[in-house]
C-alpha cells in the first residue's frame, strides 16, 4: 500500500508541475512520456520474445533430454545383458575347463588301464608257455576210451 500512496503522491506532484508550465512545456513533457513509454513497450516486448525464445530452447533442451533418456535406458539394458553375457561366459569356460580336466583324467585313467591290460596279455602268454613246458616235462599218461552205441556202464564186453 506504501507503494500505491506514494505512486498517488508522485501523481500528484506530477500535475501540479504540469500546471505550472506553459502549454510548449506541456507538449514537450507530454512527448516525452509518450517515448518513454514506447521505449518501455519496446524494451518490454524484447523481453518478452527473449522469454519466449528461452521458453522454446527450453522445451527443445527437455525434449532432446527425454530422447537421451531413453537412450540412457537403452545403454543401461545393453550394459545389464554385457554383464549377464559375460558371467555366463566365465561359467561355461569354468565348465569347459573342468570338463578338459575330467577327459584328461579319464584318458591317463584308460591309458593306465590299457598298460596294466597289456601287462596281464603278456602275463598270460608266459603263463600258457609255462603250462605247455610243465606239461612236456611231466610226460602224460594217455588213456584210451571206447565208446559202444547203447552200452549202457557196468554191461562190459
Amino acid at each position: 500500500m506504501v507503494d500505491i500512496r506514494s505512486q498517488a503522491d508522485l501523481a500528484q506532484q506530477q500535475a501540479a508541475l504540469l500546471d505550472k508550465l506553459d502549454d510548449v512545456e506541456r507538449d514537450r513533457l507530454f512527448q516525452l512520456a509518450l517515448n518513454e513509454e514506447h521505449e518501455a513497450n519496446t524494451l518490454m516486448a524484447h523481453y518478452r520474445d527473449r522469454i519466449y525464445a528461452f521458453d522454446r530452447e527450453r522445451e527443445e533442451w527437455l525434449s532432446k533430454l527425454q530422447t537421451v533418456r531413453a537412450s540412457m535406458g537403452q545403454v543401461h539394458k545393453s550394459q545389464w545383458d554385457l554383464q549377464t553375457h559375460k558371467e555366463e561366459i566365465a561359467e561355461l569356460q569354468r565348465s569347459i575347463s573342468e570338463a578338459k580336466l575330467s577327459l584328461y583324467d579319464e584318458r591317463q585313467q584308460m591309458l593306465k588301464l590299457m598298460k596294466e591290460n597289456d601287462q596281464l596279455k603278456i602275463k598270460e602268454i608266459e603263463d600258457k608257455k609255462k603250462i605247455k613246458e610243465l606239461i612236456s616235462i611231466n610226460e602224460p599218461v594217455e588213456q584210451e576210451v571206447i565208446l559202444y552205441k547203447d552200452l549202457r556202464p557196468g554191461n562190459f564186453p
